[in-house]
Protein backbone atom coordinates (compact mmCIF):
# COMPACT_ATOMS: atom_id res chain seq x y z
CA UNK A 1 0.00 0.00 0.00
CA UNK A 2 1.45 3.61 -0.70
CA UNK A 3 0.58 7.16 0.46
CA UNK A 4 -0.48 10.02 -1.72
CA UNK A 5 0.26 13.92 -1.21
CA UNK A 6 -2.50 16.01 -3.33
CA UNK A 7 -1.36 19.60 -3.59
CA UNK A 8 -4.22 22.18 -4.01
CA UNK A 9 -2.73 24.97 -1.89
CA UNK A 10 -2.40 27.48 -4.30
CA UNK A 11 -4.15 30.38 -5.35
CA UNK A 12 -5.28 29.47 -9.00
CA UNK A 13 -4.16 33.32 -10.44
CA UNK A 14 -4.53 32.24 -13.96
CA UNK A 15 -7.54 31.09 -13.76
CA UNK A 16 -8.85 34.41 -12.03
CA UNK A 17 -11.35 35.83 -11.97
CA UNK A 18 -13.13 31.70 -12.05
CA UNK A 19 -11.29 31.57 -8.70
CA UNK A 20 -11.72 34.53 -6.97
CA UNK A 21 -14.33 32.92 -4.73
CA UNK A 22 -13.59 29.15 -5.87
CA UNK A 23 -10.17 27.49 -5.20
CA UNK A 24 -8.99 26.51 -8.40
CA UNK A 25 -9.13 22.84 -7.21
CA UNK A 26 -13.24 22.67 -7.27
CA UNK A 27 -13.34 24.34 -10.33
CA UNK A 28 -15.64 21.87 -12.50
CA UNK A 29 -14.18 19.31 -15.03
CA UNK A 30 -16.48 16.48 -16.19
CA UNK A 31 -19.47 17.43 -13.81
CA UNK A 32 -17.47 17.40 -10.63
CA UNK A 33 -14.44 19.37 -9.35
CA UNK A 34 -11.42 18.58 -10.70
CA UNK A 35 -9.76 17.57 -7.39
CA UNK A 36 -12.40 14.63 -6.78
CA UNK A 37 -11.17 13.21 -10.74
CA UNK A 38 -7.45 12.96 -8.83
CA UNK A 39 -8.98 11.55 -5.59
CA UNK A 40 -10.88 8.56 -7.42
CA UNK A 41 -7.83 7.84 -9.19
CA UNK A 42 -5.51 7.36 -6.34
CA UNK A 43 -8.40 5.52 -4.73
CA UNK A 44 -8.39 2.89 -7.59
CA UNK A 45 -4.45 2.72 -7.77
CA UNK A 46 -4.57 1.30 -3.70
CA UNK A 47 -3.46 4.12 -2.18
CA UNK A 48 -3.93 3.84 1.46
CA UNK A 49 -3.89 7.45 2.66
CA UNK A 50 -4.00 10.92 0.90
CA UNK A 51 -3.21 13.94 2.20
CA UNK A 52 -4.00 17.19 0.87
CA UNK A 53 -2.35 20.74 1.62
CA UNK A 54 -4.38 23.62 1.47
CA UNK A 55 -4.13 27.48 2.11
CA UNK A 56 -6.74 29.73 -0.17
CA UNK A 57 -10.09 29.11 0.80
CA UNK A 58 -8.97 25.97 2.53
CA UNK A 59 -13.23 25.25 4.32
CA UNK A 60 -14.75 25.45 0.73
CA UNK A 61 -11.81 22.40 -0.53
CA UNK A 62 -12.14 21.14 3.12
CA UNK A 63 -16.09 20.28 3.15
CA UNK A 64 -16.40 19.28 -0.56
CA UNK A 65 -13.84 16.50 -0.11
CA UNK A 66 -14.88 14.98 3.24
CA UNK A 67 -18.43 15.03 1.79
CA UNK A 68 -17.34 13.27 -1.27
CA UNK A 69 -15.10 10.60 0.54
CA UNK A 70 -16.20 10.28 3.71
CA UNK A 71 -17.42 6.21 2.98
CA UNK A 72 -14.07 5.36 0.83
CA UNK A 73 -11.57 3.18 2.17
CA UNK A 74 -8.76 5.58 1.46
CA UNK A 75 -8.62 8.11 4.17
CA UNK A 76 -8.46 11.78 3.46
CA UNK A 77 -6.22 14.13 5.55
CA UNK A 78 -5.69 17.44 5.55
CA UNK A 79 -2.72 20.03 5.76
CA UNK A 80 -3.69 23.22 6.29
CA UNK A 81 -0.83 26.39 5.72
CA UNK A 82 -1.41 29.18 7.34
CA UNK A 83 1.41 30.92 5.34
CA UNK A 84 1.94 29.24 1.53
CA UNK A 85 5.05 27.51 2.18
CA UNK A 86 5.59 26.39 -2.06
CA UNK A 87 5.53 22.63 -3.32
CA UNK A 88 8.69 21.29 -1.36
CA UNK A 89 7.60 23.25 2.40
CA UNK A 90 4.14 21.78 1.75
CA UNK A 91 5.50 18.57 1.49
CA UNK A 92 7.86 18.66 4.29
CA UNK A 93 5.39 19.61 6.28
CA UNK A 94 3.10 16.82 5.91
CA UNK A 95 5.34 14.34 5.93
CA UNK A 96 4.73 13.06 9.43
CA UNK A 97 1.11 11.68 7.89
CA UNK A 98 2.89 10.06 4.68
CA UNK A 99 4.90 7.23 6.11
CA UNK A 100 8.31 6.02 6.09
CA UNK A 101 8.34 4.50 2.19
CA UNK A 102 7.62 6.45 -1.15
CA UNK A 103 4.75 8.44 -1.70
CA UNK A 104 2.82 9.72 -4.61
CA UNK A 105 2.52 13.00 -5.24
CA UNK A 106 -0.03 14.66 -7.73
CA UNK A 107 -1.04 17.92 -8.45
CA UNK A 108 -4.71 18.42 -8.18
CA UNK A 109 -4.92 20.05 -11.52
CA UNK A 110 -3.74 17.63 -13.93
CA UNK A 111 -6.27 15.99 -16.11
CA UNK A 112 -6.01 12.23 -17.53
CA UNK A 113 -8.41 9.71 -17.81
CA UNK A 114 -6.95 6.65 -15.02
CA UNK A 115 -9.37 3.89 -15.47
CA UNK A 116 -8.95 3.72 -19.46
CA UNK A 117 -5.14 4.64 -19.29
CA UNK A 118 -3.48 3.85 -16.13
CA UNK A 119 -1.45 6.25 -15.00
CA UNK A 120 -0.53 5.61 -11.75
CA UNK A 121 0.34 1.95 -11.18
CA UNK A 122 2.47 1.81 -13.69
CA UNK A 123 4.46 4.55 -12.57
CA UNK A 124 4.71 3.24 -8.97
CA UNK A 125 5.85 -0.29 -10.23
CA UNK A 126 8.45 2.08 -12.01
CA UNK A 127 9.88 3.49 -9.20
CA UNK A 128 12.92 1.76 -7.60
CA UNK A 129 14.66 3.73 -4.42
CA UNK A 130 18.05 2.32 -5.21
CA UNK A 131 17.88 4.30 -8.78
CA UNK A 132 15.35 6.97 -8.16
CA UNK A 133 14.93 9.99 -5.74
CA UNK A 134 12.23 11.16 -8.48
CA UNK A 135 10.56 9.17 -10.88
CA UNK A 136 8.06 11.77 -13.06
CA UNK A 137 5.32 10.93 -15.54
CA UNK A 138 6.39 13.48 -18.42
CA UNK A 139 4.25 13.41 -21.49
CA UNK A 140 5.13 14.37 -25.13
CA UNK A 141 5.36 18.28 -25.57
CA UNK A 142 4.14 18.04 -29.07
CA UNK A 143 0.91 16.80 -27.66
CA UNK A 144 0.59 19.58 -25.23
CA UNK A 145 0.48 22.51 -27.82
CA UNK A 146 -3.49 23.50 -27.76
CA UNK A 147 -2.87 24.34 -24.22
CA UNK A 148 0.56 24.90 -23.58
CA UNK A 149 3.10 27.05 -25.66
CA UNK A 150 6.30 27.31 -23.35
CA UNK A 151 8.00 24.33 -24.82
CA UNK A 152 9.44 21.30 -23.13
CA UNK A 153 10.55 20.84 -19.45
CA UNK A 154 13.28 18.00 -20.09
CA UNK A 155 15.10 16.17 -22.89
CA UNK A 156 14.09 12.51 -22.58
CA UNK A 157 15.69 9.74 -24.74
CA UNK A 158 14.53 6.09 -25.69
CA UNK A 159 18.60 5.33 -24.48
CA UNK A 160 18.09 6.07 -20.92
CA UNK A 161 15.13 7.14 -18.58
CA UNK A 162 17.68 9.40 -16.90
CA UNK A 163 16.52 13.35 -17.98
CA UNK A 164 18.59 16.17 -19.07
CA UNK A 165 18.01 19.77 -18.91
CA UNK A 166 19.58 21.54 -22.49
CA UNK A 167 20.22 25.09 -22.06
CA UNK A 168 18.34 25.84 -25.20
CA UNK A 169 14.63 24.98 -24.38
CA UNK A 170 13.79 23.97 -27.58
CA UNK A 171 15.60 20.74 -27.34
CA UNK A 172 13.28 19.40 -24.72
CA UNK A 173 10.97 17.12 -25.49
CA UNK A 174 8.86 16.47 -22.60
CA UNK A 175 6.57 18.28 -20.29
CA UNK A 176 6.34 16.94 -16.36
CA UNK A 177 2.57 15.77 -15.78
CA UNK A 178 2.13 17.22 -12.41
CA UNK A 179 2.62 13.43 -11.15
CA UNK A 180 5.48 11.80 -9.41
CA UNK A 181 6.54 9.28 -6.87
CA UNK A 182 9.82 10.20 -3.79
CA UNK A 183 10.67 9.18 -0.72
CA UNK A 184 10.53 10.89 2.84
CA UNK A 185 14.17 11.43 3.19
CA UNK A 186 14.69 13.40 -0.38
CA UNK A 187 12.24 15.63 1.24
CA UNK A 188 13.27 15.77 4.40
CA UNK A 189 17.00 16.42 3.77
CA UNK A 190 16.11 20.30 3.32
CA UNK A 191 16.74 22.70 5.87
CA UNK A 192 14.43 25.36 4.68
CA UNK A 193 10.64 25.19 5.87
CA UNK A 194 9.66 26.90 2.92
CA UNK A 195 11.35 25.96 -0.66
CA UNK A 196 10.03 24.75 -3.85
CA UNK A 197 10.21 21.32 -5.62
CA UNK A 198 12.62 22.90 -7.90
CA UNK A 199 15.78 23.00 -6.04
CA UNK A 200 15.84 19.27 -4.94
CA UNK A 201 15.22 18.80 -8.18
CA UNK A 202 17.86 20.15 -9.46
CA UNK A 203 19.68 18.13 -7.38
CA UNK A 204 18.88 15.03 -8.02
CA UNK A 205 18.67 15.64 -12.21
CA UNK A 206 22.71 16.74 -11.73
CA UNK A 207 23.33 13.28 -9.74
CA UNK A 208 21.35 11.35 -12.07
CA UNK A 209 18.28 10.58 -9.92
CA UNK A 210 15.84 12.35 -11.30
CA UNK A 211 13.98 9.97 -13.71
CA UNK A 212 10.94 10.09 -16.24
CA UNK A 213 8.27 7.55 -17.40
CA UNK A 214 6.65 8.71 -20.39
CA UNK A 215 2.61 8.23 -20.23
CA UNK A 216 1.51 7.83 -23.47
CA UNK A 217 -2.39 8.91 -23.29
CA UNK A 218 -4.03 12.21 -23.35
CA UNK A 219 -2.93 15.18 -20.08
CA UNK A 220 -4.23 18.01 -19.73
CA UNK A 221 -3.14 21.14 -17.03
CA UNK A 222 -6.32 22.60 -16.29
CA UNK A 223 -4.59 25.49 -14.91
CA UNK A 224 -5.22 28.15 -17.28
CA UNK A 225 -8.51 29.46 -19.44
CA UNK A 226 -6.95 27.40 -22.61
CA UNK A 227 -6.19 24.16 -20.38
CA UNK A 228 -9.58 24.24 -18.45
CA UNK A 229 -11.50 24.79 -21.84
CA UNK A 230 -9.80 21.73 -23.29
CA UNK A 231 -9.88 19.94 -20.43
CA UNK A 232 -13.76 20.11 -20.60
CA UNK A 233 -14.06 19.64 -24.27
CA UNK A 234 -12.01 16.41 -24.15
CA UNK A 235 -14.07 14.73 -20.59
CA UNK A 236 -17.09 15.34 -22.70
CA UNK A 237 -16.04 13.71 -25.95
CA UNK A 238 -14.91 11.04 -23.75
CA UNK A 239 -18.21 10.45 -22.30
CA UNK A 240 -19.70 10.74 -25.51
CA UNK A 241 -17.53 7.70 -26.97
CA UNK A 242 -18.48 5.89 -24.14
CA UNK A 243 -21.81 6.46 -24.13
CA UNK A 244 -22.02 5.53 -28.08
CA UNK A 245 -19.97 2.35 -27.30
Amino acid sequence: MVNAMLLAAGLGTRLRPLTDDTPKPLINVGGEPVILRSLHALKEAGVKRTVINTHYLAPQIERTVKAATQNWPMQVLFSYEKELLETGGGLKKALPFLGDAPFLVVNSDAVWDDTAAPLLRPLLKKFDVTKHDVLMAVVKENTVRDFRQEGGDFRLTKASPKFTRPVNRDQCNVVYAGIHITHPAFIAFEAAQKFSLVKPWQEALAQGRLHGWLYPEKWIDMGTHVGLQVARDWVAETRRHREED
